[in-house]
């Protein structure tokens, strides 16, 4: 478990969402797709009317000058946006629709007025801050010395595309398998979320960093993904993995186990690793393991390749939780030869674990 204490009486505090708590709250989720969708409005009026131009100028900075508008002989040639602006524009089009759709289709959970309104607050926070740092002489993405499309706005939109279909397909995946009655109680352990324990926040944590790259640049998009990083790394994920290991208890061991990147995959924390040794890891492995096992048994006992068994430590045989099949194999190699053990023998092995 990640805490002694009850997620109750801890992680509750520091989690955004009212995990457990499956209800329809109207005033809330009223209040946030209100706030969520005044967005756009606030970041044209930026983009195009130039409702922070008083207070970069105050700060001491330059505006740019707005560019040619896009033709595109639609109605949207109606915003008079230039191309630049027109794609950072449509980015907050895009996470508004992306958030309040999931919270109309997706999220189970309640949403509190005030949640809704903290939330719809913050996104508007920091989409405004791309916006200012855009139309900022000294801060522009577009004022690199490039011809547009310059290479910040080429590899943000490219972050930002990639990142909000991973949010979002990977929360439709999930709910997709909840909704079936036979899969209730059941930890999803399928599809993005095979890659990584947490690839919603990955996949945010993306296009938060594309979005604010392709409009402030390089330092404000790695800032941007310093800042999300660290908190879900060191607050979010650690909240709600407590509430998961609460809940699920060894079935989300066993996914730890399988899935053993939590944020970025093919990337382990060092306290998320698990040991190779007796441990209980993916479909995959545990065959080889069985394999190997049946090949082991069909050889006569002095013939059995004792240099096959990695050398144990006493700590990871005293906490690991493996199968009993596996200690019962275990325990049959030690009795052969104890040296490849490390001199311990088949009855302390599986002990502390309780088999």
């Amino acid at each position: 478990m990640s805490s002694k204490k009850p997620y109750d009486e801890t992680s509750r505090a520091r989690d955004n969402v009212r995990r457990g708590v499956k209800q329809s709250n109207y005033l809330g989720t009223a209040t946030f797709l209100g706030f969520r969708a005044a967005d756009p409005f606030l970041q044209y009026g930026i983009l195009s009317k130039g409702w922070a131009n008083p207070l970069i100028q105050k700060a001491g900075g330059g505006v740019l000058p707005k560019g040619p508008p896009l033709i595109t002989s639609t109605p949207f040639d109606s915003l008079g946006l230039s191309p630049y602006r027109s794609i950072l524009f449509a980015m907050s089009v895009g996470s508004m629709l992306k958030q309040n759709t999931h919270l109309l289709t997706v999220q189970q959970e309640e949403m509190p007025p005030i949640s809704g309104a903290v939330i719809g607050c913050f996104n508007a926070l920091f989409n405004s801050l791309n916006s200012i740092f855009f139309i900022c002489s000294q801060t522009s993405a577009s004022a690199n010395g490039e011809h547009f499309p310059q290479t910040p706005l080429i590899v943000g939109s490219a972050l930002y595309a990639v990142g909000l279909f991973t949010e979002w397909f990977s929360e439709v995946q999930r709910a997709a398998f909840k909704r079936k009655p036979e899969n209730k109680g059941k930890v999803y352990d399928g599809g993005l979320f095979g890659l990584s324990r947490h690839v919603n926040y990955l996949g945010y944590t993306m296009w938060r960093t594309g979005y604010a790259m392709a409009a402030g640049g390089w330092t404000w998009g790695a800032t941007v993904a310093a800042i999300f990083t660290y908190d879900f790394t060191q607050r979010g994920i650690p909240v709600l993995q407590h509430y998961l290991e609460e809940k699920y208890g060894d079935q989300y061991a066993r996914y730890q186990n399988a899935v053993p990147y939590k944020f970025v995959p093919m990337t382990t924390h060092p306290t998320e690793a698990k040991p190779a040794f007796i441990s209980k890891t993916s479909q995959t492995q545990h065959s080889q393991d069985q394999r190997t096992r049946d090949r082991w048994e069909s050889l006569p006992d002095h013939e059995v390749p004792t240099s096959s068994f990695p050398e144990p430590k006493a700590e990871d045989l005293a906490t690991l939780t493996v199968d009993r099949e596996w200690i019962a194999g275990l325990r049959a190699a030690a009795a052969r030869d104890s040296a490849a053990f490390g001199g311990l023998g088949p009855g302390y092995i599986g002990v502390e674990a309780g088999y």
